[in-house]
């Protein structure tokens, strides 16, 4: 095998490798929000690899951070100063 054959099986090696990577990336990537209609967004970042978005529960009120990265999510419940579960209030988040 030549020197330019070589070359060209090594690019394509990359380019199929590189491919694949992507490939699995966007398949893994996980969703920012649930889709029921049971959360309401308030607030969202997104960044390049990640983001969060800030969400209440319709049923029960509870403000929630969802954090997210290229292939994991996390979810928790945001809590106040006094270590409180946060309650969505409309009339008073214009206010903070």
């Amino acid at each position: 095998m030549d020197k330019t054959s070589k070359l060209i099986i090594g690019f394509m090696s990359i380019l199929i490798l590189g491919l694949l990577v992507l490939s699995i990336h966007y398949m893994t990537k996980a969703e920012v929000a649930p889709k029921e209609d049971r959360f309401v967004v308030i607030e969202t970042q997104t960044q390049v690899v990640g983001g969060y978005e800030i969400m209440y529960d319709r049923e029960t009120g509870v403000e929630y951070v969802v954090m997210t990265r290229t292939d994991k999510m996390a979810m928790s419940p945001l809590y106040d100063k006094d270590g409180n579960v946060m309650i969505y209030n409309e009339e008073t988040k214009d206010e903070n």
